[in-house]
């Protein structure tokens, strides 16, 4: 009897001893997550997660984080970030041992993550502005010295992160873009917003610390969209739309309320094509269109060209006429009229000058592009022939092509010029490298 007893509490013994084994173990592993090369510096943003496993834990500005997990058996934890080198540390049973309370305290320092980019000889004409093995550049703007990029791992659609980055190619900061994001967009305050499928965001920087924050759709299509420019106390507005052949400027006067209008823009033969599509109308849908005039305002032939859809046919262009504010004088560059208008501050009309460079032997050359260097007040026209793209320095005083320079990387994305250099976003043709921002000194002449 005694036999039977000590054997069934060893077998017990034995089998509870298992089961505590096999338990999982609630476990807190925390610490903080510097720079290998610069150990106060904490790294913010650095995402800690168990591997197989998206969910997770982000260090916060001081470079702390903390992340609950069920341990059973080892694991490996990653600490990744964008502009650093991947850390996986495996939580074997020997390193759980040395938790406190069930709490680990693992501290880790990344190290930078160098760039892997084409090989540049001392003779190469362009710079990696910015370039990482493991994420592409959608789009950039400028932002003081450094840059605001918007970019992503795989593909714009899957999901895309808001990057500031300095000179040196330093990730500062990053967040998450919440929708699926399409572009990025420069207000007239030199406020960058990230334009996404149902919205858009305000890019905001705050003692180094990015984060994009939701715009109402109607404040940003109606109070920040429209408008281009300001000089002096004037606001200068546009009613453009895409799907119209015709447009107008405004000066607006916010002290007493008042516009002033500047110039019409119009595409004399795409509007006359727009607005006779109300003579293709059957009888019904004629005195619908008139319906909706006295009930909107709009004269029913421009309805028409909505309605039947003329917007999205083969047949219709998108108007380009940019507005350009130099040494206080208004541009505007109507491509329609082959004209460069200059106003002053009052919005006077002091000088007209003829432009053809829009119009180049093989008319697909033009791009429909100008970009405007307000460190230098210069304005260039794109141009793009067997893949290459041309930047035309415009003569404002005579609105012909005062230099030509040619891009050294065949179908750039994106470009913007600033201080002297054009920048853009480029992939070597037939390569696995993701999408990186370069730049070149333009040089006159050449």
């Amino acid at each position: 009897m005694l036999r039977k007893f000590t054997y069934r509490f060893v077998i017990g013994a034995i089998l509870m001893a298992a089961a505590v084994a096999t338990q999982a173990q609630n476990l807190v592993v925390m610490g903080k997550v510097t720079d290998a090369e610069a150990p106060n510096n904490a790294i913010v943003r650095v995402h800690v997660a168990v591997m197989g496993d998206n969910k997770g834990a982000y260090t916060n500005k001081t470079g702390q984080y903390k992340l609950r997990i069920k341990y059973e058996k080892p694991i490996a934890l990653i600490f990744s970030h964008i502009g650093y080198a991947s850390d996986t540390v495996v939580l074997s049973k020997r390193l759980v041992q040395q938790a406190v309370n069930d709490t680990l305290v693992l501290n880790r320092k990344l190290t930078f993550e160098a760039i892997v980019g084409p090989t540049i000889d001392i003779f190469a004409k362009f710079d990696t502005v910015f370039g990482k093995k493991h994420v592409s550049v959608s789009d950039f703007e400028f932002y003081g010295d450094n840059f605001i990029m918007l970019a992503y791992e795989r593909r714009l659609e899957k999901g895309s992160k808001i990057l500031y980055v300095d000179e040196d190619q330093i990730v500062i900061d990053s967040c998450e873009v919440p929708l699926e994001a399409i572009e990025l967009y420069r207000d007239y305050l030199d406020k960058v917003y990230v334009v996404c499928k149902g919205g858009a965001y305000e890019v905001q920087v705050e003692n180094n610390d990015i984060e994009v924050v939701k715009v109402p759709n109607e404040y940003f299509d109606k109070l920040i969209r429209p408008i281009v420019d300001t000089l002096d106390s004037d606001v200068y507005v546009t009613n453009y739309s895409g799907d119209f052949p015709a447009f107008d400027y405004y000066a607006y006067d916010p002290e007493d309320s008042s516009y002033t209008h500047v110039k019409h823009i119009v595409d004399d033969k795409l509007h006359k094509m727009f607005r006779n599509t109300y003579l293709d109308l059957k009888p019904r849908e004629k005195l619908e269109m008139y319906r909706l005039q006295e009930a909107t305002g709009v004269d029913k032939e421009y309805l028409s060209g909505w309605y039947t859809g003329f917007h999205n046919s083969i047949y219709f262009d998108s108007l380009y006429a940019p507005m350009f504010i130099v040494n206080d004088t208004v541009h505007i560059f109507d491509h329609y009229s082959h004209t460069m208008y200059k106003y002053d501050k009052k919005s006077n009309l002091i000088d007209t000058i003829s432009i053809a460079y829009h119009r180049p032997k093989r008319k697909n050359e033009w791009e429909e592009q100008l970009e405007f260097d307000r460190e230098n007040d210069k304005i260039y026209a794109i141009f793009l022939r067997g893949g290459y793209h041309y930047l035309k320095r415009i003569n404002l005083q005579t609105g012909k092509v005062a230099s030509t320079y040619k891009l050294a990387n065949k179908y750039a994305e994106h470009i913007k010029v600033k201080d002297d250099y054009v920048y853009y976003v480029y992939r070597p043709f037939e390569s696995t490298q993701k999408k990186f921002l370069y730049k070149e000194l333009i040089k006159e002449g050449s």
